[in-house]
């Protein structure tokens, strides 16, 4: 489910939602299951404007956009989006945005394989 850029699952244009049976994260929204307890790997820091990050390794029933984003993170704490990057700086990430898949509604950003900021404000 990660991996899907289209929302639609080549079922004749029906969005698939998977239901997972441990599921103690879901979209605020419209209550989609977005990750489990043994994905969540720490509370990752916070945002400026978004609040508190969760990052997991693995997340379901989103999709990724193929946008590309700019990341700026702080020792690991605070992460901020950037319009444009300074060549020089490390603390620079390319990433993507996250969508819930059911309602579209932004739930966080993908930095790099298996890793997921999730906006703790967004799931429940």
């Amino acid at each position: 489910p990660t991996r899907n850029i289209n929302p639609t699952d080549d079922k004749m244009g029906i969005i698939q939602i998977h239901s997972l049976k441990n599921v103690p994260y879901a979209c605020k929204h419209c209550d989609s299951h977005i990750g489990e307890m043994r994905d969540l790997k720490k509370m990752s820091g916070e945002t400026a404007h978004r609040g508190p990050l969760f990052t997991f390794k693995k997340i379901y029933n989103c999709i990724i956009s193929e946008r590309i984003i700019k990341l700026q993170i702080f020792k690991g704490v605070r992460v901020f989006m950037v319009d444009e990057t300074p060549i020089d700086n490390p603390d620079i990430q390319q990433g993507h945005d996250i969508y819930c898949k059911r309602c579209n509604s932004l739930v966080g950003w993908k930095l790099k394989e298996n890793k997921f900021l999730i906006f703790a404000n967004k799931i429940l």
